[in-house]
C-alpha cells in the first residue's frame, strides 16, 4: 500500500495544481476513507498542501499548532456539494513538501487501520513526524524577528481600527505574497529598520509597483532593542486578547517561523516602536517597478535593491502615519 499511496500523493499534487482554486481548496479523493467518508488531498490557493480526514459531527475537535510548518485542524468543508467536518492537516512550508508527502502516506496507512479514531492517529504520527518538520535553522534570526515584529505592530495597529476580519486574507506577507497587507485596493508593504537605519531592501519590481485601480503604501517601522520593550510572545498574546480569528493568526505565525511552543526561547528579546512612517507610492516616488523598463530580459530571474529613505523622511507622514496606513488619507 506504502508504494501505491506515495505515487497516487505525488501524481494528485500535479493534477490539483492544473486547477488551482482562487480562494478555495481543490481537492482529490484518495484511495482510503474514514468512517464519515473519503480521504483527500487539498490544494489551496496560496498554494498550501491539505491532507482531509472526514470525521463525524460528535467526533473530538483535533487541534495541534506547535510545529512551526505543519498546523492540524478541525472545521467544516463542502466538497462535491456535501458539508462535512474534516481534520485538516496542512503544510505551508514548500521546501518540506517532500516531507509532509511521507507524513501523509504515514496518516493514510493509520486510519486504513483505525478508520474510527481519527483524532490519535493524526495525534501519534504528527508526533513521530514533529522533529523531522521542524525547519531548518531553529529560532528565528535577528534580521526574521524584526521583520516579524514590525509586521506584527502593523496587525495591531489595523485590529485597534477595527480593520481585521479573516487575518489570512489581510495578513499576506507570511504567504509569500508581494505586500504585506492586503484592505481590498490598498496594499502596506512593511519594512524595519534599526535605531539609525534609514535604508530598506526592496524584493522585485512588484513590490513597489502600484496597479491600475490601487493603492499602495509603504510603512517603515523604528525598532530598537530595550529592556523595558515588548517581545515577540507578548506581542502576540497581546493580538490573540484583540483578535478574533485565533486560528487565521496562528496559521500565518506558523508560515512565518513562530509557534508558541518556542515562547520561551523569545522572551529575553525586547524590543520597542520608536517610530512609524509611512509614504503613499506615487508617480514621483523613488523606485524601481515594471514600469521603469521597457523590457525586462526573461533571463533576469530577480531583482533586489535597497532604497535609502533617509531625504525623504521630512516628508514622510510621520504623525499621521498610522491613519495613511489603515485609511489611505493623507490629510
Amino acid at each position: 500500500m506504502n508504494d501505491d499511496i506515495a505515487s497516487t500523493v505525488r501524481i494528485g499534487w500535479r493534477l490539483l495544481a492544473t486547477r488551482r482554486p482562487e480562494g478555495t481548496i481543490a481537492t482529490l479523493d484518495l484511495p482510503v476513507s474514514t468512517q464519515s467518508g473519503p480521504a483527500a488531498l487539498g490544494l489551496d490557493s496560496r498554494g498550501d498542501h491539505h491532507l482531509l480526514l472526514p470525521i463525524s459531527e460528535d467526533h473530538a475537535t483535533v487541534e495541534d499548532g506547535k510545529s512551526a510548518h505543519v498546523r492540524v485542524d478541525t472545521r467544516p468543508l463542502i466538497i462535491d456539494g456535501h458539508r462535512r467536518r474534516y481534520v485538516d492537516v496542512v503544510c505551508h512550508r514548500p521546501d518540506l513538501f517532500d516531507v509532509f508527502d511521507e507524513m501523509i502516506v504515514a496518516l493514510v496507512e493509520g486510519v486504513a487501520d483505525a478508520p474510527a479514531v481519527v483524532g490519535e492517529v493524526v495525534a501519534r504520527v504528527l508526533q513521530q513526524w514533529r522533529e523531522l518538520l521542524r525547519p531548518s535553522g531553529g529560532v528565528l534570526r535577528e534580521g526574521e524577528l524584526r521583520g516579524l515584529i514590525g509586521e506584527l505592530l502593523i496587525l495591531q495597529l489595523l485590529a485597534e481600527a477595527g480593520l481585521v476580519g479573516l487575518v489570512d486574507r489581510l495578513w499576506t506577507g507570511p504567504d509569500r505574497a508581494v505586500h504585506d497587507f492586503t484592505l481590498g485596493g490598498r496594499c502596506v508593504e512593511v519594512k524595519t529598520v534599526g535605531s539609525r537605519g534609514s535604508t530598506v531592501t526592496i524584493h522585485g519590481l512588484d513590490q513597489l509597483h502600484v496597479g491600475p485601480g490601487h493603492e499602495l503604501v509603504l510603512a517603515v517601522v523604528r525598532l530598537e532593542a530595550a529592556a523595558d520593550g515588548v517581545s515577540l510572545p507578548e506581542l502576540v498574546e497581546a493580538l490573540e486578547r484583540t483578535i478574533g480569528d485565533l486560528a487565521g493568526l496562528g496559521r500565518q505565525l506558523a508560515k512565518a517561523g513562530y509557534v508558541h511552543a518556542e515562547a520561551d526561547r523569545y522572551r529575553a528579546r525586547k524590543f520597542t516602536q520608536s517610530a512609524l512612517y509611512a509614504w503613499k507610492i506615487d508617480p514621483v516616488f523613488p523606485r524601481l517597478d515594471v514600469n521603469s523598463f521597457a523590457a525586462v530580459p526573461t533571463e533576469v530571474v530577480a531583482v533586489r535593491y535597497d532604497l535609502d529613505l533617509a531625504g525623504l523622511t521630512p516628508h514622510a507622514t510621520a504623525g499621521g502615519a498610522a491613519r495613511l496606513i489603515c485609511t489611505g488619507d493623507l490629510s
